[in-house]
């Protein structure tokens, strides 16, 4: 008995030592295959180990994506992009992009900088919108999806409008009360209009950041989300960052952030549930977290699970929209032709500040779809800055074939589809370099060329069309909260520039400094914000 228990101690270990030898000769022979089945795409020209790592990890990482997409490339294509061991293929072509994006049975990976994103929207560290892999066995990510998507449907945005509205016009009578002589953050300024537009057209909740910026205290909440995003933006860009937060000592003003937002979520999380059940009519972004069920039990989502929805949709509606905003306000600055083009669409529909209209009537619902030269603005914008263009990673399963068989992406390689290369692409856009809103008045702007193969077609939601024009990115994983975003910008923009004309403040170092002072943590930023004199339009009659 005892002879047989030594030989079953035996066989136990052997097969544990045996299974650790396969899982990592496995490996490397996983690792060796897709480094010879990718050994043939052109890659960055730095060091062949960590090449083009340490621009990938800088602060301006999007604009370092931009210029090697020009060089390996030519501004559109497939290159191989090598971060020690993570084996990476870059894709740029938008063709293939759709494709990509398109295909359901590609996978969000679960990439270690994901665990930081994912600890700012929660304590438990659980999965969100943003983060969750949408796999096919994600029944969180789908869940969620479904159940709030009728909070953006344009029924429901023309509901809380209004509510909108009241926070634009606090913005104004703000910037109006700050006067022109000493220059605002206006990035500052969309920051606490974006918070405040939406925790009263998606909670219900004034959290009057506004308030405080007129009054030049602190906004506090605005504050709090900033610092936690930088400290996530460091341990995402910094593998050793993570291993520093662990030894004791005082907690960094980061960490302190970080815990401070749960503590307004987990808060907002429990006003919202203490109102009880939502009315029928109730179609706001609350309202429908509310609704969503857990399918195993068919109870109301746990705690643990809705806690970090809320904390991406609203860390997502306000960061991305606000910078958008801040960005476009700096493209107008540098273009007096284009000022004057929005100020007379403006004026033909009385939303401008004249001499004959010292009281224009502010925007509605119904005018947003009728400002064509704004949109186009915005989306020039939008093309030059796109806010959240570097992040989008896929992966596969299994072996994929693109482009009639030319191109084989090997199961697990990291699929870096970021959004902002084809956006400042030769090969993509005549004059990339170029601010010309006047290129999407062009039918299908948005669009690549027809593929005469017809190969790269698809049906869902692009009529088969093709986009080149992604900064909401594109495929199922668009984001959910897009009709949203466009109505607060335009809305806000059209408000703004109907009483006021934006001149960058010397102190900004113009337009160069600006550039040089874009920074790219979780998204897009002018890091020292962007200072603006805010004239009066009705002071330019005098």
């Amino acid at each position: 008995m005892k002879g047989s228990s030594s030989e079953t101690l035996l066989f136990v270990g052997l097969s544990i030592i045996c299974c650790l030898l396969a899982l990592t000769f496995g490996g490397l022979a996983s690792w060796l295959r897709t480094a010879w089945v990718l050994r043939k795409l052109p890659r960055s020209k730095s060091n062949r180990v960590y090449g083009g790592l340490l621009d990938m990890l800088s602060s301006n990482r999007l604009r370092a994506a931009q210029r090697m997409n020009e060089e390996i490339v030519s501004g559109s294509g497939v290159f191989y992009f090598n971060a020690l061991w993570r084996q990476t293929v870059v894709v740029s072509d938008p063709y293939l992009m759709a494709q990509l994006l398109h295909d359901n049975n590609l996978y969000k990976p679960a990439r270690p900088d994901y665990i930081h994103f994912r600890q700012l929207m929660g304590p438990a560290g659980i999965a969100d919108l943003v983060t969750a892999q949408s796999d096919p066995g994600d029944w969180l990510w789908k869940t969620v999806r479904k159940g709030v998507a009728p909070a953006f449907a344009p029924q429901a945005l023309r509901t809380v409008y209004p509510k909108l509205a009241h926070v634009g016009g606090q913005l104004v009578d703000a910037l109006k009360l700050l006067g022109d002589k000493e220059p605002v953050d206006m990035s500052l300024a969309c920051m606490c209009e974006t918070i405040d537009a939406l925790g009263l057209t998606g909670f219900d909740k004034p959290y009057h950041n506004i308030e405080c910026f007129k009054e030049g205290q602190p906004a506090h909440m605005l504050n709090v989300i900033r610092t936690a995003n930088a400290e996530v933006a460091r341990a995402m860009q910094n593998p050793l960052y993570k291993l520093w937060q662990q030894l004791p000592g005082k907690p960094s003003k980061g960490q302190t952030a970080i815990t401070q937002f749960h503590v307004m979520m987990n808060n907002l999380l429990q006003e919202v549930k203490a109102k009880g059940p939502p009315s029928e009519e109730d179609s706001s972004i609350a309202a429908q977290l509310m609704r969503l069920q857990d399918p195993k039990t068919g109870q109301m989502l746990a705690d643990k699970y809705l806690l970090p929805q809320i904390s991406v949709l609203f860390w997502a509606g306000f960061d991305t929209t606000g910078n958008t905003m801040a960005w476009t306000l700096f493209c107008i600055s540098q273009h007096p032709e284009v000022e004057k083009k929005i100020a007379a669409e403006l004026d033909a529909h009385g939303l401008l500040v004249t001499p004959t209209n010292p009281h224009p009537r502010a925007p509605d619902y119904a005018d947003l779809t009728k400002l064509t030269y704004l949109s186009c603005v915005i989306k020039e914008s939008m093309r030059m800055h796109t806010v959240v263009g570097f992040t989008t990673v896929r992966m596969s399963n299994r072996d994929l074939s693109l482009d009639d068989g030319k191109l084989i992406i090997p199961r697990n390689a990291n699929i870096f589809l970021p959004l902002g290369l084809p956006h400042m692409s030769s090969a993509v856009y005549k004059d990339a370099d170029q601010f010309l809103p006047e290129r999407w008045l062009e039918p299908d702007a948005e669009y690549m060329p027809a593929d005469p193969k017809g190969q790269h077609a698809f049906s869902e939601g692009t009529q088969g069309k093709v986009s080149c024009f992604m900064p909401f990115s594109d495929g199922r994983r668009q984001c959910v909260g897009m009709a949203f975003a466009k109505m607060n910008y335009t809305a806000i923009l059209a408000l703004l520039l109907g009483n006021f004309s934006f001149q960058l403040a010397e102190r900004m170092g113009g337009a160069e400094g600006v550039m040089a002072a874009q920074k790219y943590e979780v998204t897009l930023t002018p890091s020292t914000g962007m200072w603006m004199h805010c004239y009066r339009r009705a002071k330019e009659w005098v």
